[in-house]
């Protein structure tokens, strides 16, 4: 045999043992985020012991899986184990990315201060301060973090003297402490841990807060829009009930008029046939009807528009199903309103024929699924197939009709399918409000102050001049 054919043959014998190997380190990938969101779910509903688990499945299924790692030294700190956080920071030496590298030094600071080696922690967020900026897109979150970190090293760093349960402090050190509090309420309004510093600080002073005007201010108010929501009627020929419509469209409205292609993937199976709630003779199937017609009317007129819908039995085709066109919603609207309502979520199948249902590659694609279940056909298949939709730059945003703590399950899908294309997880509450759920852990780290109480002892220091 020649050299080139031996060379051609053992090309081909390579391709053909790496190829399932590929496919297994693929398959571990989506097993691996599909346990993360377990944890994560078991995290939201307060099971700390079985989201440690978890997370520790994720590392033995995926070692270099590094939300999994930080996950589980925000939860050591949090419990007082800094040995263990320790151990878990050396996972993280070698990480990818800026931000998670910014987050591994962020909880070795943190460490730092649970040790009392004040000094080490304070170098350690100045310098993270400085790097935080020097990556592409600023995480606002981290810096938070660490402005309310220096702000509680300011007064537990100092050598306050302690009695009766109290840190007493100068008020000179208070103030300065203040100042970090309100950068960090700056940079993140919704961290606990500095907002509770800051009010601490003030009732001690006996200063009120402060106006304190985010870094990166949101133009789109919330409320006017909503308001406006609701006063505005339908001038067009796609009818929707206003009062019908659930509270906070705004988000929902923002975020799907940003793509040049948008795909409502609308769920049809039997169980949309469901009361909204006890007492309501409208549907769920009602209520997203009145939804889709009401983005079909407000979306950018720029936005080309299709649907797919998400029904009957398992390995069929959609029985709705419309490429994005423009100028084709009155058309979108009489489609959804006449669609049957029966069968099965088969998710996976809708997702296999989104592709085809798009048009040019380089536009901004979106989908948002608005459902009421979980692909009930092949489950375990949902996650690596969103993840499919995210390499081909679709993203998908999830809105469902149930409620996190009774259906974990279902979130833990809802949240591998929106995490792994960039996209948003809402849900639909009892008061009939649109609520973006985060699917990231967030677990502020407690850096509470002590109690304290002002130290009105003055300091007088007599020059050898004066003597």
């Amino acid at each position: 045999m020649h050299t080139i054919q031996k060379s051609i043959l053992l090309s081909c014998c390579m391709l053909l043992f790496c190829m399932p190997l590929c496919e297994l380190a693929a398959q571990s990938t989506v097993k691996a985020n599909l346990t993360y969101y377990k944890g994560i779910s078991s995290l939201k509903r307060g099971k700390m012991d079985n989201a440690v688990r978890q997370f520790k499945r994720v590392l033995r299924e995926n070692p270099k899986h590094n939300a999994a790692c930080l996950a589980l030294i925000k939860l050591h700190l949090a419990a007082g184990h800094e040995r263990k956080a320790a151990r878990m920071l050396n996972y993280l030496a070698h990480a990818d990315g800026d931000k998670t590298q910014l987050e591994r030094d962020y909880y070795l600071a943190h460490l730092n201060i649970l040790l009392q080696r004040y000094p080490a922690a304070r170098t350690h967020l100045e310098q993270l301060v400085t790097n935080a900026y020097d990556v592409e897109n600023p995480d606002f979150s981290i810096l938070a973090r660490c402005y309310n970190a220096l702000g509680y090293l300011n007064i537990i760093q100092s050598k306050n003297r302690k009695s009766e349960g109290y840190v007493f402090t100068h008020s000179n050190i208070l103030e300065r402490s203040r100042i970090m509090f309100e950068e960090a309420l700056k940079y993140n309004a919704q961290n606990a841990s500095a907002f509770t510093n800051y009010s601490k600080i003030n009732k001690l002073l006996d200063l009120s807060p402060s106006m304190i005007l985010p870094y990166q201010p949101n133009d789109f108010l919330e409320e006017d829009v909503n308001e406006k929501i609701k006063k505005e009627a339908a001038t067009t020929d796609i009818v929707y009930e206003e009062e019908l419509l659930p509270e906070q469209m705004s988000s929902l409205l923002e975020y799907s008029s940003t793509y040049d292609e948008l795909l409502l993937m609308i769920d049809v199976s039997g169980s949309m046939r469901v009361p909204l709630k006890k007492g309501v003779d409208k549907t769920r199937f009602d209520v997203m009807k009145n939804l889709t017609c009401y983005l079909l009317d407000k979306v950018n007129d720029k936005t080309r528009m299709g649907v797919v819908s998400v029904g009957g039995d398992c390995g069929n085709q959609p029985s709705l199903r419309k490429k994005v066109e423009r100028n084709n919603r009155i058309t979108l609207a009489s489609a959804i309103s006449n669609v049957k309502v029966d069968g099965h979520t088969p998710i996976n199948d809708a997702i296999l024929i989104v592709p085809e249902l798009f048009r040019a590659k380089k536009n901004k694609k979106g989908i948002v699924l608005i459902t009421d279940g979980m692909e009930s056909c092949d489950p375990n298949e949902t996650c690596k197939l969103a993840a499919w939709l995210g390499s081909e730059n679709i993203t998908l945003h999830v809105l469902s009709f149930l409620e996190e703590k009774v259906h974990p399950e279902e979130y833990s899908s809802y949240t591998c399918m929106a995490a792994t294309t960039g996209g948003t997880l809402s849900s639909l509450n009892k008061d009939d409000a649109i609520q973006e759920n985060d699917y990231q852990f967030i677990n502020e780290e407690k850096l509470l102050l002590p109690p304290l109480k002002i130290d009105t002892t003055v300091q007088v220091r007599t020059s050898v001049a004066a003597l």
